[in-house]
């Protein structure tokens, strides 16, 4: 499947690839990275590891060029949100309401190494980390109007809800087209005109003057 990506987007506009990317990028994650704790450590790698290793699988997934500009600003967007979000899921199933000596000292999860587990667990205990979780989760509670796009990208769903214009407008021209031709049939040539007439003055009407 070939991913379209343009300049300046973070997510391909069509839904169905934007969805499938996000699905292979998170399966990526969890079998291909490592998972540290923050983002400037990926960022601060100095061959890119880590992220050459997440483009190649996208690479053998989907048909997209790994050197293109574009691309790559995507797929980095796209990396960090998978491991932002596997590393919420390992917080919240390994971490999140034990104390520090309940919590796992050698890597429960199949492809996290015990070295990187050890790391997590020392960012997890570290209090400072702890006073920003609790800070961020008031200021979520704060927050009055949910997106309500689902996982789906806001260009993604843009793209959907245009699509799904179109779709009703093609359908709305043919029930138009089958009662015009319901309206018409068995009415003699006469009654045809005079609605041909009577139709034009309404649209002449209801069209505003410029």
């Amino acid at each position: 499947m070939e991913i379209h990506f343009e300049a300046g987007l973070k997510r391909p506009r069509d839904a169905t690839e934007s969805a499938k990317l996000v699905s292979e990028a998170a399966v990526a994650v969890r079998c291909h990275a490592r998972i540290l704790p923050t983002w400037i450590q990926y960022r601060n790698e100095k061959d890119n590891t880590q992220f050459n290793a997440f483009l190649d699988h996208l690479s053998m997934r989907f048909k997209l060029d790994p050197k293109d500009d574009a691309t790559k600003q995507a797929c980095t967007h796209v990396f960090q949100s998978a491991l932002r979000q596997y590393r919420y899921h390992l917080r919240k199933s390994h971490f999140e309401g034990k104390a520090n000596n309940e919590i796992a000292q050698t890597s429960p999860v199949e492809y996290i190494t015990d070295e990187d587990w050890t790391t997590l667990v020392k960012h997890s205990s570290d209090t400072k980390y702890q006073a920003n979780c609790l800070k961020n989760k008031t200021n979520r509670s704060k927050v009055k109007f949910q997106q309500t796009t689902g996982s789906r990208s806001y260009i993604a769903h843009c793209e959907a809800l245009v699509n799904s214009c179109y779709f009703l407008l093609f359908l709305c021209h043919i029930i138009v087209s089958i009662l015009t031709c319901s309206k018409y049939r068995g009415k003699p040539a006469r009654t045809k005109k005079n609605l041909n007439r009577m139709q034009c003055k309404s649209s002449r009407i209801a069209t505003p003057a410029r």
